[in-house]
């Protein structure tokens, strides 16, 4: 077998080229690179080997340059060389086979004088060198293929008067979210698909897979001495993503449900939503996840629980390509960590003072309860008790399933910290999160299946049958949490000395309520992260906080003058002008200052009957920008600020994760419009 001294860099083994074939002979690199590949004559191919993260000795990571199969230049390329080795009888390796990540920029064409605001076309470097402006023809709508663009261009000509090739193409929206994902091309007869994995206003950046293989040729002790490469054995040049224009139905085979990919809700952040029709109960966002590996994303969504009852959850979602004959992933795993809440059996008139037991909720929706029979101290296999219920009867006669378990101490401080639970014949392995009240029950749910694509590999489907679930055997980790510390101050003056705390405000986040304001700020403390990529710190925050008790005093004619003022598109005074102006003004809350909101107003501010009163709106303090008069908040709608026309703000959100990361959260009280609130 080969190992990771497998090679031999001396340069002294004769090469044997057969037709077509070129040699890339090794020669040592600078570390950690073990050995570099290369031919003298054939400059545009070339790379390094270093060991891989993996145990397999004959995989090594690559990172160097491949000549594309379609463009016909040198691309940057990163992957994973695996060396094969078949024959028994002959020593070392007979042959390799590499996966290439290729990528390159298209530098955008600035848009000129047509009417839309989008990039004319890009750059593109072809087989002679030459840089060739393509155009592109946007389409204003998402079509039936997913296309928002077409382009066509002549390339590879030698002089105006040569033929070339034509490179033309479409420019694919997978998700809907109208952003170009993917760019599907022919050149010469050859056709090409490339990821769009960065967009910026200047360029975008392309990422595809190129398979390559050939054979190794090796000394008489079976050292790797260097790789025989032919363009005969390039495969094709692929890339896929996720993709929300499959079917509805898909093709399930006996037994499997068919998850369509759809379009993600708006604001989510997520880039596909995958739901069955057939089982509603299971149903999960993808997201982009923190890695490098194109083939894996993170999940949250909704799936059943031990008891069959709905749970939230999140986890990640690995896609494997195995078979390189087809594009493509063939098949997808899951891994989901579930949280499911037991609320505790206090003690009672019996002789201890440990809990009684637990609630636990079945399939049926009946909160069973669970009795615990406590041991005296942990036996040797750290078991504190035990229990046991008949859960899913109908009636008492009913047969039920058996639930049972136990309590274990795993670390020896005499408190329970794991669970283990059999439903029926399935164990569950379970870490305990405890609190005085109720438990949160952390274990691994794992799910796996086929893969639906499109003709290109777009994944636009995932198939699962339900005998593919299964429950993981380790104890997961509880999820490390994050302190949170939320300062609510009213807008007026809220950045100087005098600042105005605002009392009453309560924020629930993971499960952890804070109401209480100390030293003028909230403090949430181990919250677990559950918006949108689980355990990023970034927290969408949706405060809460009852009208106070003096809003009446703080609402004078001189605010109802003042939203007039707005609505008939004239300034209010130096000495409160300020973007919350709007939001303030707006008091039936419909989006914009309208004349609606200044009868409302008066009708307040004169004690007669109004559909709407003051509330507090709550945004992020880092959404304000300068200060004064010419200050600017941004809205709800990216890129816009709030105006008269747009009074709708921006969700809060903030980033926990950085230290000492405390989030200024500025209130606006409907109605007052000048500011003149105070919270003595």
């Amino acid at each position: 077998m080969a190992t990771l001294s497998t090679f031999d860099l001396t340069g002294t083994q004769a090469a044997s080229a057969q037709s077509g074939e070129y040699y890339l002979a090794l020669s040592a690199g600078t570390s950690p690179v073990l050995a570099t590949a290369s031919n003298s004559s054939l400059s545009m191919v070339q790379f390094d080997l270093s060991s891989d993260a993996d145990d397999n000795p004959l995989t090594y990571a690559i990172a160097g340059q491949l000549l594309g199969s379609v463009a016909g230049v040198a691309l940057n390329a990163t992957g994973v060389l695996t060396m094969v080795e078949a024959q028994a009888n002959t020593p070392g390796p007979e042959s390799w086979q590499a996966v290439f990540a290729l990528k390159q920029t298209y530098d955008l064409l600035a848009d000129g004088t047509d009417t839309d605001t989008l990039p004319d076309g890009f750059s593109y470097l072809d087989e002679l060198g030459h840089t060739v402006a393509v155009k592109l023809n946007w389409f204003g709508t998402r079509v039936f293929d997913g296309a928002i663009a077409s382009f066509y261009a002549t390339v590879n000509q030698a002089s105006a008067q040569s033929a070339g090739n034509e490179f033309f193409g479409r420019v694919l929206d997978l998700n809907g979210d109208g952003v170009a994902d993917q760019l599907v091309s022919s050149l010469g007869g050859r056709s090409m698909v490339a990821n769009v994995v960065g967009v910026s206003s200047l360029s975008w950046r392309m990422e595809s897979f190129q398979s390559a293989s050939g054979r190794i040729q090796a000394n008489s002790a079976g050292q790797v001495t260097g790789f025989y490469f032919s363009f005969d054995d390039y495969g094709p040049m692929q890339a896929w993503q996720l993709s929300t224009l499959g079917s509805s139905t898909g093709a399930p085979e006996s037994g499997e449900l068919y998850l369509k990919l759809g379009a993600a809700a708006a604001g989510s952040g997520g880039l596909v939503t995958a739901t069955s029709s057939l089982f509603p109960q299971l149903s999960f966002d993808a997201f982009a996840d923190t890695d490098n590996n194109f083939a894996t994303y993170a999940l949250k969504g909704s799936l059943l629980n031990s008891s069959g009852q709905p749970q939230s959850a999140k986890g990640s979602l690995t896609l494997t390509d195995a078979t390189s004959g087809t594009a493509g992933p063939e098949a997808w795993a899951a891994k989901f960590l579930v949280k499911e809440s037991v609320s505790l059996i206090a003690d009672g008139s019996d002789s201890g003072t440990l809990e009684d037991g637990f609630l636990y909720s079945d399939s049926l929706g009946h909160a069973v309860a669970v009795p615990f029979v406590w041991n005296a101290s942990a036996d040797s296999s750290g078991v504190l008790a035990n229990f046991s219920a008949t859960i899913n009867q109908l009636t008492p006669a009913d047969v039920g399933l058996a639930l049972s378990g136990q309590l274990l101490d795993s670390d020896g401080n005499g408190t329970p910290d794991k669970m283990n639970f059999n439903v029926g014949n399935q164990a569950i392995k379970g870490t305990l999160q405890k609190s005085a009240e109720v438990w949160q029950v952390y274990y691994q749910v794992e799910m796996s299946g086929r893969t639906a694509v499109d003709g290109t590999g777009n994944v636009t489907g995932l198939y699962f049958n339900p005998s593919n679930l299964s429950y993981g055997n380790t104890y997961p980790e509880v999820p490390a949490g994050f302190d949170l510390k939320i300062k609510p101050l009213f807008w007026k003056g809220w950045s100087t000395s005098t600042a105005q705390s605002i009392p009453s405000v309560s924020i629930t986040e993971g499960g952890v309520t804070a109401s209480t304001l100390v030293n003028g700020a909230l403090s949430l403390t181990n919250v677990e992260d559950t918006d949108g990529v689980t355990g990023d710190g970034i927290f969408q925050i949706s405060p809460s906080a009852s009208a106070p008790a003096n809003a009446k005093s703080a609402i004078t004619l001189t605010d109802v003058l003042a939203a007039l003022k707005i609505y008939l598109g004239k300034s209010v005074p130096d000495s409160y002008a300020s973007p919350f102006n709007f939001v303030a003004a707006d008091f039936d809350q419909s989006g914009a200052v309208t004349l609606t909101d200044v009868l409302q107003l008066l009708k307040y501010y004169l004690g007669k009957s109004t559909a709407n009163s003051p509330e507090w709106v709550f945004v992020n303090a880092a959404d304000l920008q300068g200060s004064g008069v010419a200050s600017t908040l941004q809205s709800a709608t990216t890129g816009a600020s709030v105006s008269k026309a747009l009074t709708t703000t921006k969700v809060v959100a903030h980033d926990f994760s950085v230290d000492a990361a405390e989030l200024q959260l500025i209130g606006v009280l409907r109605g007052d419009v000048d500011g003149s609130w105070t919270s003595a």
